[in-house]
């Protein structure tokens, strides 16, 4: 399943620290490599391709961002070595780098606080996401989920006085949960100032608000839950002086929203997370998100449409029978919707116990073992969840004797499914 990171709330300290003092050239790939595929390869000055993302010999277990393609001078740096193993300092494990991390000569990622450039060791020309295979390389990045995040990089140059150096990351899916396991490079940015910070996921200036992708889709995104679930959605956005949030609501397709309350079902509408618990289908609505400081505001668009399964019902089938007294019935419903719901079978409007020749009073098919004249009358069924249930069509139930005819006798005795006698 895939690991749902929550959004980093970025302070106007950090924001401030990760301001841009030059342009920021940013590049949309969203490129899959799979283990025997070629890799993706990248620059981060403009020039010089300097990375690659690959599955190292072809195998499953090195998926790893590599920072040596076609370049020594400029040369490019994976941050890494945040995990180390206890008895190797030659760790090449990447870290897993969330949203809105400041990247500049010192990256915090966790309570881990690593330094940044060529003559750190902790900075080498590649970096593994996961275990390399040799045991001296594990990565944070999990191997039995589909995980989002960011690596910080950096291209140095020391053919310069003073030596240069810029800063970039590039936005990853690790995703081991398929058979064929797979990197995709959803989106990478830099820094053309040497020396000047930038934040993951910032894809220019950042004084007004903007809002990037999450997970590698637009944020928010429509989502369909059960009724009586917690949804999520969550909105990336960076700004300086740090942004205020808004979220708001309104009918689908309708385009006019109104604020949502911090109450109810409603929690978080003033943060980048919005979470709606216990979802019934009077949430199945259109949903925005505000994005506000002293410069401007931005609105998300499109907006999120949240789709709610309730429940439904489809049946009896047959809609009628007339059965021999002392045979078999059945009457089968289909629940629809989606969403997770019990059933209950009436007759006349009471409910049924699985008792006597009634069996299957709370499944979708009712079986009456042996037809008899208290067992005549009007069938149907209701579908219900936590918060809203419906009532199937009425199918009537009749009963009919044989009259001791040798032909009737003898068709019955054959186990006819139907037998139908015009009086």
């Amino acid at each position: 399943m895939k690991t749902n990171k929550k959004i980093l709330i970025a302070s106007s300290s950090m924001l401030a620290a990760g301001m841009a003092h030059g342009q920021i050239i940013y590049n949309y790939v969203n490129q899959t490599e799979g283990v025997s595929d070629s890799g993706y390869t990248f620059d981060l000055d403009g020039a010089n391709p300097g990375f690659e993302v690959f599955f190292d010999g072809s195998n499953a277990s090195k998926p790893c961002v590599l920072g040596t393609v076609g370049a020594s001078n400029p040369t490019p740096y994976v941050l890494n070595e945040l995990v180390m193993t206890p008895s190797n300092t030659d760790n090449n494990g990447v870290p897993v780098m969330p949203f809105g991390t400041p990247i500049n000569s010192q990256v915090t990622v966790g309570t881990n606080t690593v330094a940044v450039g060529y003559t750190d060791q902790h900075n080498k020309n590649e970096g593994y996401l996961n275990q390399n295979g040799e045991l001296d390389a594990v990565g944070q990045w999990p191997n039995n989920q589909d995980t989002y995040g960011y690596v910080a990089l950096a291209m140095v140059n020391t053919n310069v006085i003073p030596a240069t150096t810029n800063y970039g990351w590039v936005q990853l899916e690790m995703n081991y949960v398929p058979t064929s396991p797979y990197v995709r490079i959803i989106d990478y940015a830099y820094n053309t100032v040497s020396g000047s910070n930038i934040l993951a996921g910032q894809e220019g200036d950042i004084s007004t608000p903007h809002i990037y992708l999450y997970q590698g889709n637009q944020s928010p995104t429509n989502q369909t839950a059960n009724a009586g679930t917690t949804v999520n959605m969550n909105v990336a956005a960076m700004a300086n002086p740090a942004p205020t949030y808004q979220w708001m609501a309104g009918a689908i397709g309708s385009g006019i929203y109104t604020n949502l309350p911090n109450s109810g079902a409603f929690s978080g509408v003033n943060t980048p997370n919005l979470t709606i618990s216990d979802v019934t289908p009077g949430n199945q609505l259109d949903y925005v998100v505000v994005v506000s400081n002293g410069n401007g505001s931005i609105t998300s668009s499109p907006p999120a449409t949240l789709t709610v399964n309730s429940a439904g019902i489809a049946g009896p089938v047959p809609p009628e029978q007339t059965i021999y007294a002392g045979y078999p019935a059945h009457f089968t419903i289909t629940d629809l919707g989606g969403a997770t719901t019990t059933n209950q079978w009436f007759l006349n409007g009471t409910s049924l116990a699985n008792a006597g020749a009634y069996a299957g009073v709370s499944a979708t098919t009712l079986s009456i073992s042996s037809v008899n004249p208290m067992n005549l009358g009007n069938y149907e069924a209701t579908a219900s969840t936590a918060f809203d249930a419906v009532t199937s069509s009425v199918a009537p139930l009749g009963i009919v004797y044989p009259d001791g005819t040798l032909y009737e006798k003898t068709v019955l005795a054959n186990g006819a499914a139907d037998y139908y006698r015009f009086d």
